[in-house]
């Protein structure tokens, strides 16, 4: 049976090989590329709705001064989910910083012919 390039490597199409070298050279990092790709779709996915809200919110206006107080409200509301988010992923950096130095002083040391090519 013939191995393509993919098995030789130990990846598979569902794992990049990107990922894969990533998650191969240090795990605390991979996990903290995947927190903070997750991170961002969950904010992308709240602030989406937060302009559906809003957008429905102005096409049920009635005066300029009710228009004028959703556009206030919907931009309140953003830049505390901005700071917020902000806050977040400076967490996930602390967080991801501590676990690499975590691993480089785990003893843990790669030789000169154990990465695959």
């Amino acid at each position: 049976m013939k191995t393509t390039r993919q098995q030789r490597i130990g990846t598979s199409l569902e794992t990049p090989a990107a990922a894969a070298a990533l998650w191969a050279t240090s795990p605390a990092i991979a996990t903290a590329w995947i927190d903070m790709v997750s991170e961002s779709a969950r904010f992308m996915t709240e602030r989406l709705e937060s302009n559906l809200e809003t957008q429905k919110a102005t096409l049920a206006c009635r005066s300029p001064m009710e228009l004028v107080q959703v556009q206030s409200d919907y931009l309140g509301k953003a830049v505390a989910q901005y700071v917020a988010e902000t806050m977040r992923f400076y967490q996930l950096g602390i967080a991801a910083s501590q676990g690499v130095f975590a691993d480089v002083g785990s003893g843990r040391r790669r030789d000169y012919d154990d990465i695959p090519l």
